[in-house]
């Protein structure tokens, strides 16, 4: 028997109304090959495995229930047994009140991520403007720095400018005391005259 036929005699069991739960010895038993017959032995109860939560586990689970077949009839039972375990999970996520507790969280989720995207778009803007608000001011300062150089170099130079000037000046007046000095009397009369 072939997994299609599997795949297939699952799909008839679903589509049946009459039982919920498979009869594995009757499909098992109707494969191509003599050998295919499933023993109860074989016949695994499913509430024994632990129900996988997402998509992962699922590809672990039949991972790990395939790399454990022996021989055809037992990978038919195990495909079976995770079929009627997926069936069962999908039957439980499914239920009315399940699904309206899924809606119900689902919306809260939404308006919590609703509320956080308004938040981050608002922390966005506010950083945006002080960002905006700190390179003004780093701009202004720098002017500023540029300009109180300016004004600083340019009184220096004045500094230096009266500075020279008075040195001139001290010169020209300690000149002009001697001159006077030797005009006034102060010096020998007898010489002038």
């Amino acid at each position: 028997m072939s997994l299609d036929a599997a795949i297939r005699g699952f799909k008839d069991i679903l589509a049946s109304a009459g039982s919920t739960e498979p009869d594995f010895a009757n499909i098992a038993a109707s494969g191509d090959r003599p050998n295919d017959v499933v023993s109860p032995k074989d016949v695994y109860d499913v509430s024994e495995m632990n129900i996988p939560s997402n998509g992962y586990e699922w590809a672990e689970l039949v991972v790990r229930e395939m790399s454990n077949v022996v021989d055809v009839a037992d990978a038919k039972n195990r495909v079976f047994r995770i079929l009627e375990l997926f069936e069962r999970c999908s039957a439980q996520c499914s239920s009315p009140a399940e699904t309206r507790k899924m809606c119900e969280e689902h919306k809260i989720l939404k308006h919590m991520l609703g509320g956080l995207l308004k938040q981050n778009i608002i922390l966005k803007r506010a950083f945006r403007i002080q960002h905006n608000r700190l390179n003004d001011y780093d701009r202004q300062m720098s002017q500023e720095r540029s300009q109180l150089k300016q004004i600083t170099d340019k009184y220096e130079e004045q500094i230096k400018a009266l500075e020279s000037k008075n040195y001139i000046l001290s010169f020209h007046l300690a000149q002009a005391k001697q001159h006077d000095d030797r005009v006034s009397g102060n010096g020998n009369p007898d010489i002038f005259f």
